[in-house]
């Protein structure tokens, strides 16, 4: 079977710029899936669906032939949101009766559609079992089986550079002045260094929402004297939550925040 591997982040230029060849099918064009999807492991579905007199997928037909590492949920909310943002090469006024039914792999480079058929008929498909658990038992771990999508981050808000100001000393030369201002600016830059940079490891919950909890647990911190500032950037940070069975859940963590060191003068990487 041939797969064509589309990563998660680069998928909508990938398939714009290569249309996507399936048996008797081709996708015209995608855009960015409105909702993004979360990090995956490796996994794999079926799934089958319809063509609505446009050429796009409806997605509320959508159904789950056959999973691997993945579940029914899980699958069909991805290829829910990755189909609603795509548009197939077909005749104007065209309806495919049947539907099609396509191959996809997940991993964590992101999503390999595989070969797409017509089918003659809607084949089985798997029920979707409501994903319950008794509230104390939430947040999972984002290793646990059962999150079929794991937080992705976003973005952070950045820490603010240092404002670096220098005096010329009186009755100095031009050069025991420039001198002075070089060392002015590096002091500055080292005490920005000494508060703000290292690398910070934690255990933090990923909220639905995609927030951070306020807690966040340091488990180690190169730099001690920025540890709550690395602290506090962690928890500005915004996510892909997770899913398990295409439902948001709140779920534990590892996370890692690195800032490195500003250069000062006359200094290079």
């Amino acid at each position: 079977m041939s797969m064509r591997h589309c990563p998660v982040v680069t998928a909508v230029a990938l398939l714009a710029a290569m249309p996507l060849a399936l048996r008797g099918q081709t996708i015209k064009k995608c855009d960015e899936p409105k909702v993004p999807i979360g990090a995956l492991h490796q996994s794999s579905a079926t799934i089958w669906y319809r063509l609505d007199k446009d050429a796009r997928p409806d997605t509320g037909s959508v159904g789950v032939v056959t999973t691997t590492g993945i579940s029914p949920g899980g699958a069909r909310s991805i290829a829910v949101r990755i189909l609603g943002a795509c548009h197939f090469d077909l005749a104007k006024g065209t309806i495919v009766a049947n539907g099609l039914v396509t191959q996809i792999q997940f991993d964590t480079g992101g999503v390999s559609f595989g070969t797409t058929d017509r089918v003659e008929a809607a084949p089985p498909l798997l029920s979707l079992d409501p994903f319950t658990l008794p509230p104390d038992s939430l947040p999972l771990p984002a290793t646990d089986p059962r999150v079929d999508e794991r937080p992705r981050m976003l973005k952070c808000q950045t820490i603010p550079p240092p404002s670096l100001r220098s005096t010329m000393s009186s009755g100095s030369s031009r050069a025991q002045a420039e001198a002075q201002a070089l060392a002015d600016i590096q002091r500055q830059v080292n005490d920005w260094n000494r508060m703000n940079t290292g690398q910070l490891v934690a255990d933090i919950v990923v909220r639905s929402d995609a927030k951070v909890e306020p807690a966040v647990n340091v488990k180690s911190s190169s730099n001690p004297a920025a540890t709550s500032t690395l602290s506090n950037r962690i928890r500005s940070c915004s996510w892909i939550p997770a899913r398990a069975h295409g439902m948001l859940i709140p779920v534990r963590m590892q996370a890692v925040m690195v800032v490195m060191p500003m250069m000062g003068p006359g200094q290079s990487q």
